[in-house]
């Protein structure tokens, strides 16, 4: 297996969600104009906290992840897991966990758009 593509090293790692797509063509909105404002920090004791403000309304949910190797095309997965409900969880599986695509070091999105949900870009905070 190749390396996992990002520093996995440097912790914490905060990844900021930078752009929403819908599934209408052009439906792209980024920065103040998206439905909400979010991040996820990934943290070096294998716990993650997603943090997401919408309509004045802070909530922060927070669970474990694991980063995976994807063969062939050397991507790697993020996955989150949940200990309970929330409307923070985005996924096509009714299940406690989300997938992420690591395209680039940078870069992350989500999956939860593969079935009608919304396409979910993050970028990696400095």
């Amino acid at each position: 297996l190749g390396e996992i593509n990002l520093e996995s090293q440097q912790f914490p790692q905060v990844w900021r969600l930078i752009k929403m797509t819908g599934s209408m063509i052009n439906s792209e909105t980024t920065g103040e104009n998206m439905s909400w404002q979010e991040y996820i920090r990934i943290n070096a004791d294998g716990t993650f906290t997603k943090h997401r403000e919408q309509n004045n309304k802070t909530i922060e949910v927070s669970g474990t992840y694991s980063f995976e190797l994807i063969d062939p095309d050397q991507s790697t997965e993020l996955t989150l897991f949940y200990e309970s409900e929330s409307e923070l969880i985005g996924n096509c599986y009714n299940q406690l966990m989300e997938k992420y695509i690591l395209p680039s070091k940078c870069k992350l999105q989500g999956t939860w758009s593969y079935c009608d949900g919304p396409g979910l870009e993050y970028e990696r905070q400095p």
